[in-house]
């Protein structure tokens, strides 16, 4: 088993990526304090989730600061979470993909984000499987679940392409609290929205057979 906190190199030149086997090629990099050593980077990632802001759950100001909180509480410093940038053969970075909350055999897929100025078909679909592959024979992990807004149907149609199932379709609450705005699951009669979080699956050993 490989320790995350191995992966999380100070360096990018050093980190062990991940590379696809099928096409097109994508590298996956891990996400260590090396990423706080380009700026750009990090703004255009703050850049990205303020363009899909609408698909994520939980929803605050965007800035390259509030992305650089972002990186180091959930994962360059979280020994449960890993983060991983995605780029092609020509080093340009698609955009980024990662595992957290890994205990034991289970573990969940976020921080899924395609750069929106790049255009690379099926090359997030690859980053998946790549990952997938990554959670399986080097973390031991047989079952991956993950989290997708109801109306983000790109998503839900490229986790089912990997072999993804739906579990449950929740209620939300929408709350917002200054400028923080985060959405808690509820019965139907609560609910303030008309979308809802829908629960995949992906239990690893019964999709290969």
């Amino acid at each position: 088993m490989i320790d995350l906190s191995t992966l999380k190199s100070s360096d990018q030149n050093e980190a062990q990526a991940l590379k696809s086997v099928n096409t097109p090629f994508v590298c996956l990099i891990p996400v260590g304090s090396w990423i706080l050593g380009y700026p750009e980077l990090v703004e255009n990632m703050s850049r990205w989730r303020f363009l899909a802001s609408e698909m994520f759950f939980t929803r605050f100001p965007q800035s390259a600061e509030s992305m650089t909180h972002y990186l180091l509480s959930h994962a360059i410093q979280n020994p449960r979470n890993i983060l991983f940038m995605v780029s092609d053969e020509s080093k340009k970075f698609l955009g980024h993909l990662g595992l957290k909350n890994i205990v034991g055999s289970i573990g969940e897929v976020d921080f899924v984000m395609k750069n929106p100025d790049v255009s690379s078909p099926r090359s997030m679909q690859n980053a998946i499987s790549t990952l997938v592959n990554f959670a399986e024979n080097e973390l031991g992990i047989t079952e991956l679940t993950l989290e997708v807004i109801s109306t983000n149907k790109p998503a839900l149609n490229l986790y089912a392409k990997q072999g993804f199932v739906i579990e449950a379709n929740h209620h939300l609450l929408r709350v917002t609290d200054g400028v923080l705005t985060n959405h808690v699951k509820v019965s139907k009669g609560l609910a303030n929205v008309n979308y809802t979080s829908v629960t995949m699956k992906l239990k690893i050993q019964e999709s290969e057979i």
